[in-house]
């Protein structure tokens, strides 16, 4: 080939591929720009310090611990990472999806028992003025509305809300179907149901027997939890009001000499902003079992106190009833300052109030929060409960400080 038609043939090629990575990146940018994506996130990393002690005579015998350790997700929830994005179909109809992963930022694991996108993984679609269905492991309704009530949002301690009232114990189900409805600006409705709740639970037989019973989320396995969920949250001016409501099924196959229904629970409460300070309460009951709470200190596993629970997602006994109040306050200080307390109790009704080694539990927490710009943040906090999970004498105190990062 002569060097001018080689040169011409290299030009034509060079144009054609020129165009081809033009069109190409037309189209991606074109698609990125149509797609609304935001990358978000949150780091919040601390040290503790914490002691566990409970009576000879109480239910698992005498016990006194002391844990220093470094924290994760004490106070603003669990560190996360996530992207979420939203497509328009029409003037009124969009889909969106949010894929969040929770990270241990102590040591680098992924939280929620090392699930990748742990937090929430759903797809959904939204219709203005009417509201939305998702589809995917999310948080139960009770959580995502009580959320702002806790002063402590929710965080991986036992100052959280969660600790006495678990079914808003940020919980997530998986393979859930979720529809809110959003009549007007101020006043959202949802229920819920989940097909396999990837909940491991606890059953204390008729003999007393406990057996824990893993919950594999095949969608086809008799072990399966189903749960059934529903709530409300209406806001307008300094007022907040919210309900929640859970429902366990009894899998297909429960454990042999396990006869009865599944846990319930149910919790109300009011919030309003004065101001000066924001006040919370709330007040709820469950029956027939309870929704995991708050273990001691900040998620110290291998105190030698279990949650209410017994280590589990769920607790299947009949007659094992109880009801909770909350009070929670955040208190603006200036200069970026502010100092929050709350106040938690949990007391044994039904067959409990009979039953030996059962007493209040209450939980008394306080701390505060300097922001230092406006995405970092300085903590402190301590806590001292009593009577943890409702054993006799089981107590459990914490101190900590820690630093948060929003991005």
């Amino acid at each position: 080939m002569e060097p001018v038609t080689r040169l011409a043939a290299c030009l034509l090629v060079s144009v054609r591929l020129h165009r081809i990575l033009f069109l190409g990146f037309a189209l991606l940018t074109s698609s990125v720009s149509a797609t609304n994506l935001t990358l978000y996130g949150i780091v919040d990393t601390g040290i503790a310090t914490g002691h566990v002690s409970r009576q000879a005579d109480a239910p698992g015998g005498d016990l006194s611990a002391n844990n220093t350790a470094m924290t994760a997700g004490v106070i603003v929830g669990g560190s996360r990472w996530g992207i979420m994005g939203s497509e328009s179909l029409s003037d009124d109809w969009s889909v969106h999806f949010v894929l969040e992963e929770g990270v241990m930022t102590n040591d680098g694991t992924l939280a929620q028992g090392g699930l990748g996108f742990g937090r929430q993984s759903t797809l959904g679609l939204s219709k203005a003025n009417l509201g939305l269905i998702e589809f995917g492991r999310q948080m139960n309704l009770a959580s995502r509305y009580f959320l702002s009530f806790d002063p402590f949002h929710g965080g991986t301690s036992q100052l959280a809300l969660g600790t006495s009232m678990g079914s808003a114990n940020v919980i997530r189900y998986d393979n859930l179907i979720q529809a809110q409805l959003t009549p007007t600006p101020h006043f959202t409705a949802g229920v819920s149901y989940s097909f396999a709740g990837k909940l491991d639970s606890t059953y204390q037989t008729q003999d007393g027997t406990i057996v824990i019973q893993p919950d594999d989320s095949t969608l086809s396995n008799n072990k399966d939890v189903r749960i059934w969920s529903a709530g409300m949250l209406y806001t307008e001016g300094p007022w907040t009001l919210a309900a929640g409501f859970d429902h366990a099924l009894v899998p297909a196959s429960p454990p042999a000499g396990y006869l009865g229904s599944g846990p319930m629970a149910w919790l109300a409460g009011a919030q309003i902003d004065l101001n000066v300070t924001t006040l919370s309460l709330a007040f709820g009951q469950g029956r027939n079992g309870a929704f995991s709470g708050q273990l001691p200190g900040a998620a110290w596993a291998e105190s030698g106190i279990q949650t209410t629970t017994v280590g589990s997602d769920l607790l299947f006994s009949q007659g094992y009833d109880h009801q909770s109040v909350f009070v929670g306050a955040v208190v603006p200080m200036g200069g970026g300052l502010k100092g929050f307390m709350n106040w938690q109790a949990m007391q044994p009704q039904g067959n409990l109030k009979s039953r030996a080694g059962y007493a209040t539990q209450q939980v008394y927490s306080g701390g505060f929060i300097q922001n230092l710009s406006p995405r970092v943040s300085a903590y402190v906090y301590a806590s001292q409960a009593i009577n943890y999970a409702m054993i006799s004498t089981a107590k459990s105190s914490i101190v900590g400080m820690g630093f948060v990062v929003i991005f």
